[in-house]
């Protein structure tokens, strides 16, 4: 039952992300050539550090397995705005082999306490969040984009506090 409710969950996630795509005339969610929404309709699109495209896909997630922004939102507890922020901000970009590069970037925890002149903060905790990404060129122009996102060490949710803390 429980596998049942996170693929209605996931299913339910990517209806709204087209849905929502839809309501704000064409939004950044791009049909496939067959004019359907699908696993391989972007998302979302920017460029990283390194210049290249970066491609968000809706993907899939079934409670076992999957990739892009719907396995990225409903298992990694991620946002996309975590997800740019860890390839435009990364602090080591690693080759994984092939076309995929492995973007790592320090989140820090702050906790902050008192006002005005009295505030003082410290960091609490710092968790390196990864982005993968594969580069290969598909049919149509575009790169394959995101595979996954997550908080290293830190599997398979991250805290609230790491996409609050990138939220650009």
């Amino acid at each position: 039952m429980r596998t049942f409710a996170r693929r209605m969950a996931a299913a339910t996630t990517a209806a709204i992300v087209v849905f929502a795509a839809l309501l704000v005339g064409g939004g950044p969610a791009s049909a496939d050539s067959s004019g359907h929404f699908g696993p391989y309709s972007v998302v979302d699109s920017w460029k990283a550090k390194t210049g290249e495209t970066v491609y968000l896909r809706v993907g899939s997630w079934d409670g076992n397995r999957g990739s892009g922004y719907t396995k990225i939102v409903n298992y990694h507890n991620l946002t996309t705005a975590a997800v740019k922020a860890a390839t435009l901000y990364s602090k080591d970009i690693k080759p994984q082999g092939g076309t995929t590069k492995r973007f790592e970037t320090p989140v820090e925890h702050v906790e902050c306490h008192g006002a005005s002149i009295f505030r003082t903060c410290r960091v609490i905790e710092v968790i390196t969040l990864v982005a993968v990404v594969n580069f290969r060129p598909l049919g149509d122009g575009t790169t394959f984009g995101v595979v996954t996102a997550f908080c290293d060490n830190r599997p398979p949710r991250c805290p609230d506090w790491v996409k609050d803390a990138i939220n650009i």
